[in-house]
């Protein structure tokens, strides 16, 4: 019964509110939603009418009228509405040009729309008189002009010649040497003899909507004569200026440029100060620039650059100024107000040339008068003291010298008597010891005045009661004496009304099971449990917070609800803190609290401080903290990291350290060298977060105290001993300009003074001495000096000097074939002691027969062998060989005779087909297979391989049963492991080498045996197909009992 009693109480909230916004969206004023736009007409079009749109929604439906030039309209046969839309048949420019304006009305107000202009398009005729001809100067620059008769809004302008009267005239097209310009000139930048002739131009209407004529201009005669001066040639000067341009925001701009000169100029444009807009384009001879869609950012100064033979970078320029019509930041919006109370309305526009403001009520200019006022620069109308007539249409129309905008908004003034369309409850619950509100919600204008009687008796604030700011009557500490009728009674100028309720006492939200404070450990889940109790006429529901802060139970997956209980997963230890349940009703909530703390690795270490001490021989850095939280686990060690601008990754300086200790002297730190220090404590949990990096150190210098490592010999030339060594990372310079010195002497010698010395540059890590016997053992040492001193020498290296090449040549080289891919190659090896060195081995360089040794590839064979095999080769292919003796040095010596050798033809291509495998007893497998056939390309087949594995191990570890006969399709695998999975494959073989194997194995599981099932290649587990009949037979049944009546 309660449930149904919430369920009609919403039902009739939600009607009531649909009756309340249903009525007021009976009286909407008029709002423009289709505004007239600037329309021009063509005279030439075939078209007899045009027509300016305008459309606005309101209730009652608004009519419409217009003004032209701000008067009314009359309206005839030839002008008249339809709707809106306004249509003039047979439109005359001398007549119906002008500015026109929508307005559209209803009962409650009018509105009018922005001004439209209706323009017309035309161009007149040219004059019947003859035109003037023209006399030109070759190799000079001029101009022609077309004359052009009046005209509107633009034109286009095509120029015809041809080479004699009365021949058919061609269209001149636009290059770098002629340009029709904005003004319909043609231009020449420079005169040649081939331009005589007779020219005339034709003008066409930029409007082209509907058709129209073209205008053609008498023709006229060019004659060239030609130039007397004995140099032609011309530097550029201007045929056509830069002219400035004002456009608006939004909108597209041209520039034009264009030069006389000979040789013709090439034009360029650049803009002052800046660089050209990447939207902008030029025409192919860059004699225009169009910027489209003009932002403020491309105002400015814009150059055109002309060059030719005679003269460089002779430029003029032009200004493009952006005007900006004004842009809303606020729009007036629908008020509605109280009568007698107040209105604001506001608009705001902005634009960089300024914006005023014009406010109109009913399209009426509105001024300050008693009631209204304007403030803010006109931004804000405040009106007072409403009364009825003030609900109306206004408007805001923001202006500047380079447009206008409107904005509309309806103010309704509301004088209503009290009306309940929402009654006071009947029986409304309240919690007992808890609060309760009860509200009194009349639809009134103005504000009413409210009274509350509990039965008979007047209620005014005080005690336990308030009646609220909005009329609401408040009840704490509810007992049972609260219960019974409520009367609100509302009272304004405009009537009086009152509504009837009851309270109906309950047992409020009582908390039952409290969490419990707890010490949790990181990584583990806790549940926090919380229950309450409630009179069932109420809905609980529980929500947690931690801190201040509501848990989001849904996207933190660290949290999760169980009824009323919280349960932490993996817990952090961010998530120590105060835990607050909270079980709420409709009408009260109850709470309970407690601290949950977490046990955790330590926080970090803070307040690391560093001092550095240094001795003759050492270099000490004194590192102290101070304990962080210990989180619940007793510290046990600390450990210090460092790291330098030479080591930036921390590097572990000392563990272990008693958590007693929070001092500890590191000895041998680096020499100059920037250091940063921090420290990690752990307890049993492990490692915590490191502190704060300490602030940086820097050591002093010291000499090195490191040598030189992986001091070596190698390969030097002939005649050299080359001694090579590690280069000492730069955290071991201990100080700037280091250097090297290295010593050597023969390991036979018997001083025992090292009397050769050289020094190296920091940058170098070899040193090459010359005039040495060959492969001569040298005793080499290394040490390092810096600006502070000398470090110590590396202990003394054996290293050998330059090593013989090999004199002597493999002989009795030999090839075979070993496989598709594969030779094998042999030789009779060189005597190792025929020359001062070592023999590393041989190389065989090997290259296709059909090709020469300059594509060789060639393959090392370290040692003494004198066999080797050469793999990843073409199929069926012929090769050429060479094979070279190396020393230590991987030098080689020469070249081998030639040998040759080709690889077999490719192993089998296809595929056995038709794998299928079955048991054979317990532990075995009946695997068969279709037989392959080989083609031309490739060795005659030898057999098979059976490839099988266990499921769960890897195919590369299959163990493979061969079968040397190549018309066997069929074999037992026995001795296998019955309740496996077994998954099989099966190749062709050849001298070749190995074929291809299928993508999917067969599969049986030899514990199905018992129910004789098989398994091919397609793919199947080891699932019964009983097990699957079953499941089948189970569903239907299923469906069945659904389906049967109730």
């Amino acid at each position: 019964m309660a449930i149904e009693r919430r369920l009609l109480w919403r039902i009739a909230a939600f009607m009531a509110l649909f009756t309340l916004v249903s009525a007021a969206d009976e009286f909407l004023g008029p709002h423009i939603i289709r505004e007239p736009q600037n329309t021009t007409f063509n005279v030439d079009s075939s078209q007899q009418s045009t027509y300016l749109d305008c459309e606005a929604q309101g209730t009652p439906k608004p009519k419409y009228y217009w003004q032209k030039d701000s008067q009314n309209l009359t309206f005839t046969d030839d002008v008249f509405l339809s709707g809106g839309r306004l249509t003039i048949n047979d439109p005359n420019r001398n007549t119906h040009a002008g500015w026109y304006q929508c307005f559209a009305s209803n009962d409650v107000g009018t509105v009018m729309s922005q001004p439209a202009y209706l323009a017309f398009a035309y161009v007149n005729s040219f004059p019947f008189e003859a035109r003037t001809d023209y006399e030109m100067t070759e190799d000079e620059g001029g101009c022609i002009d077309c004359e052009i008769p009046d005209f509107a809004p633009g034109i286009t302008v095509q120029w015809f010649r041809s080479r004699t009267p009365g021949a058919r005239a061609s269209p001149i097209l636009s290059s770098s040497a002629t340009r029709t310009t904005f003004d319909g000139r043609l231009c020449f930048a420079s005169i040649v003899e081939n331009d005589e002739g007779q020219y005339n131009c034709a003008v066409t209407n930029i409007v082209q909507s509907g058709g129209g004529t073209q205008q053609l201009s008498k023709p006229f005669y060019v004659e060239v004569n030609g130039n007397s001066r004995p140099d032609t040639s011309s530097p550029p000067t201007r045929a056509v200026d830069v002219e400035d341009r004002t456009v608006l925001l939004g909108e597209s701009v041209s520039l034009e440029c264009y030069f006389f000169g000979n040789s013709v100029p090439n034009l360029r444009w650049s803009r002052t100060g800046g660089t050209i807009p990447s939207k902008a384009q030029t025409n192919k001879n860059n004699q225009e620039l169009i910027i489209p869609d003009v932002e403020l950012d491309d105002a400015g100064e814009y150059e055109c650059s002309a060059s030719n033979d005679i003269l460089d970078d002779v430029k003029i320029s032009g200004r493009i100024t952006v005007k900006v019509p004004p842009q809303w930041l606020t729009e007036l919006e629908d008020v509605s107000a109280d009568i007698y109370d107040e209105a604001t309305l506001e608009c705001a526009a902005e634009s960089p040339d300024g914006v005023t403001y014009e406010w109109y009520r009913n399209t009426e200019l509105l001024t300050s008068r008693d009631r209204h006022t304007f403030s803010n620069n006109q931004q804000t109308l405040r009106i007072t003291d409403l009364d009825r007539t003030d609900t109306a249409i206004y408007q805001c129309v923001a202006k500047n010298d380079f447009g206008a905008a409107y904005s509309t908004g309806q103010l309704t003034v509301r004088a209503i008597a009290p009306t309940f369309h929402i009654p006071l409850p009947t029986n409304q619950p309240a919690p007992r010891d808890g609060s309760v509100i009860i509200k009194c919600q009349p639809d009134a204008a103005p504000k009413p005045t409210i009274e509350w009687y509990h039965g008979e008796e007047k209620l005014a604030t005080g005690g336990r009661y308030t009646i609220m700011e909005d009329g609401n009557l408040q009840i704490t500490d509810v007992n049972d004496d609260d219960g019974g009728s409520y009367k609100c009674v509302a009272t304004n100028t405009e009537g009086t009304a009152e509504s009837v309720g009851s309270l109906a006492i309950k047992d409020g939200t009582s908390i039952q099971e409290h969490p419990e404070e707890k010490v949790i450990t990181v990584g583990t889940d806790y549940t926090l449990r919380c229950s309450a109790t409630t009179d069932e006429v109420f809905e609980l529901a529980y929500f947690w917070m931690k801190g201040e802060t509501q848990i989001d139970v849904v996207d933190d997956p660290h949290y999760e609800m169980d009824e009323g209980n919280l349960i932490i997963k993996d817990v952090q230890l961010t998530h120590a803190g105060l835990y607050t349940c909270v079980a709420q009703t409709t009408v009260d909530r109850a709470e309970t609290s407690a601290m949950i703390n977490v046990k955790g690795p330590p926080g970090p270490p803070a307040g690391v401080r560093v001092e550095i001490t240094s001795t003759s021989n050492d270099v000490n850095a004194l590192v102290s903290w101070m304990p962080g939280a210990d989180h619940y686990s007793e510290i046990i060690y600390y450990k210090i990291e460092s790291r330098t601008e030479y080591m930036p990754e921390w590097k572990e300086e000392r563990d272990t350290i008693p958590a007693t200790v929070q001092e500890v002297r590191l000895n041998g730190v680096s020499p100059w060298s920037t250091y940063e220090f921090r420290v990690t404590a752990m307890n049993d949990l492990g490692y915590g977060e490191p502190s704060e990096p300490s602030e940086p150190v820097t050591t002093p210098q010291k000499s090195p105290t490191k040598a030189p490592e992986n001091v070596r010999g190698c390969c030097g030339g002939v005649g050299n001993l080359k001694i090579e060594w590690d280069a000492l990372h730069m955290e071991d310079w201990n100080a700037p300009e280091l250097l090297y010195i290295v010593a050597w002497q023969r390991a036979d010698s018997d001083s025992d003074d090292f009397d050769e010395y050289t020094t190296i540059g920091e940058g170098t890590t070899h040193h090459l001495v010359t005039g040495v016997p060959a492969y001569t053992m040298y005793s080499v040492k290394v040490r390092a000096t810096n600006a502070e001193g000398m470090g110590p020498f590396s202990p003394p290296a054996e290293v050998y000097s330059f090593q013989e090449l090999p004199e002597a040549v493999p002989t009795n080289v030999k090839g075979s074939s070993k496989s598709g891919s594969s030779i094998r190659v042999s030789w009779t090896g060189i005597d190792a002691n025929s020359f001062q060195g070592v023999l590393g081995g041989y190389k065989v360089k090997y290259w296709p027969s059909s090709e020469t040794i300059d594509v060789a590839q060639v393959h090392r064979s370290e040692g003494s062998a004198t066999a080797t095999d050469i793999t990843g080769l073409t199929f069926g292919m012929d090769y050429k060989f060479v094979v070279v003796a190396y020393n230590g040095d991987n030098e080689n010596g020469p070249d081998s005779s030639e040998g040759s050798a080709a690889t077999l033809k490719s192993p089998p291509l296809a595929v056995p087909g038709g794998l299928k495998v079955s048991p054979d007893g317990k532990n075995g497998l009946s695997v068969s297979w279709k037989a392959i056939k080989v083609g031309s390309t490739e060795e005659p087949l030898q057999g098979y391989k059976v490839l099988y594995w266990k499921e769960g191990q890897f195919e590369k570890d299959a163990e493979v049963k061969t079968i040397n006969n190549p018309s066997t399709v069929k074999t037992v695998l026995s001795g296998l492991t019955n309740k496996e999975t077994y998954l099989v494959k099966v190749r062709g073989y050849s001298k070749g080498g190995d074929g291809p194997v299928q993508d999917t194995p067969a599969k049986l599981n030899l514990e199905s045996v018992q129910q004789g099932a098989s398994r091919d290649g397609s793919g199947g587990g080891g699932a019964s197909t009983l097990s699957v009949s079953f499941a089948f037979l189970f569903a239907l049944s299923l469906l069945s009992l659904l389906y049967q009546p109730l």
